[in-house]
């Protein structure tokens, strides 16, 4: 993984998505723009797990807390552009935002984007490869084999309260 604001060069990376890789507004917005206007959110699946160690730490939670799990395509052109995979804590699900539990095919990031109590703290670039269970998850929706995908991930706040949105590019790069 490498930190946003160095800007590392992806070598594969075709140059369509390196803004889109980059952008630190609304990716969904981005994303609208740059296929003008055909753009759909396809939810894959919403189901109520507990963070493993790895999630734990980034959210800054305790180990098995119970989380909602967004895995969304993002489609363009027709075809899927993005996977998105959302962690929702139920914390952060209560009150005023209790409304993300019925999300459906609305794009979070609209929301992220749009309400003043929303705000991201961080943001890294992804390289995702075997074995990492987020590479399974790209693979199984990307059109194109790929040796690795790239992506990145942002951890946002709610009224002070996390969650962590990675997003894969599933564009075609370079094996290796």
């Amino acid at each position: 993984m490498s930190d946003f604001r160095r800007r590392e060069p992806f070598v594969g990376l075709t140059w369509s998505w390196r803004g889109p890789l980059h952008e630190p507004g609304s990716l969904t917005r981005r994303l609208r723009r740059e296929v003008g206007g055909e753009f759909t959110v396809q939810v894959q699946e919403m189901r109520w797990s507990t963070l493993q160690l790895g999630e734990a730490r980034l959210l800054k939670l305790p180990h098995r807390r119970r989380v909602l799990i967004r895995e969304v395509l993002l489609w363009g052109g027709g075809r899927p552009l993005v996977y998105a995979r959302s962690l929702l804590p139920m914390a952060t699900l209560d009150g005023r935002f209790r409304h993300l539990r019925r999300l459906g095919t609305r794009p979070l990031g609209h929301l992220l984007f749009t309400t003043p109590a929303a705000r991201r703290l961080w943001m890294r670039l992804l390289r995702v490869q075997p074995p990492d269970p987020l590479y399974a998850a790209a693979r199984r929706h990307a059109m194109i084999e790929a040796g690795h995908y790239h992506g990145r991930q942002s951890l946002f706040v709610l009224d002070d309260k996390p969650l962590l949105v990675t997003e894969i590019f599933l564009d075609r790069v370079h094996a290796g």
